[in-house]
């Protein structure tokens, strides 16, 4: 489509983890400058390089698969994080959030993926993209995300990407997630220590209110 062009930095590549690992990073208080972010960045780059079971290639052209997913986390956290949650519903999601409602930095990665894929064994389901859920009110699931997509809406069973405002398709178009999209969610990967955030963090459109930083896509 010709609103796709000029292409941006990232349109082509399938990194949507990595962005989603530091963009968490960043919601528990743990970075809070651009520099800072390149740090994990780098780290995820080289042990994709360095390690015989990764393809580094075949992970910025296809992405990364579910189940590596969570030992990319522990080498990019340097802490243990939960067995993966597989396949829950929202509802599941939001008692989660319930459980650790005094940790104000408290947020968890989610794979999204088609809902056709819904049971199927994780490598043989595709990662549509991966992001930072940052907290649930009422049917709104808000999210940190690499591509601007500012909340997910349950419909049912089935969860809808919400289209992000003007301005924010101005400077981040996306394009592994389009609005309208219906998904579900694949697996939930949870940190296993206390998030303590930052201020003035609004949860809700998973921002600092005084600024704006993003890791984008």
């Amino acid at each position: 489509m010709v609103e796709d062009f000029p292409l941006q930095q990232g349109s082509l590549d399938f990194l949507c983890g990595i962005y989603a690992a530091i963009n968490a990073m960043y919601v528990r208080g743990e970075i809070d400058e651009l520099d800072e972010a390149s740090i994990p960045f780098r780290l995820a780059m080289n042990t994709m390089q360095a390690s015989q079971d990764w393809d580094l290639a075949a992970s910025i052209c296809y992405g990364i698969d579910e189940d590596p997913y969570n030992e990319l986390l522990v080498k990019l956290s340097w802490r243990e994080w939960r067995e993966p949650i597989e396949d829950p519903e929202a509802d599941e999601l939001e008692a989660l959030f319930r459980e650790r409602a005094d940790e104000p930095g408290f947020c968890v990665i989610v794979s999204l993926i088609e809902p056709t894929d819904l049971g199927k064994k994780s490598g043989d389901r595709d990662v549509i993209h991966y992001t930072v859920v940052t907290g649930i009110t009422g049917e709104a699931i808000h999210l940190s995300d690499s591509t601007g997509v500012p909340e997910i809406t349950r419909k049912g069973q089935v969860l809808e990407l919400a289209a992000p405002s003007e301005t924010e398709k101005a400077v981040r178009p996306g394009k592994a997630v389009r609005p309208g999209k219906a998904v579900r969610l694949g697996k939930v990967f949870v940190p296993n220590w206390p998030c303590k955030g930052r201020r003035n963090f609004d949860k809700k459109v998973g921002k600092k209110h005084e600024s704006n930083l993003f890791i984008e896509l």
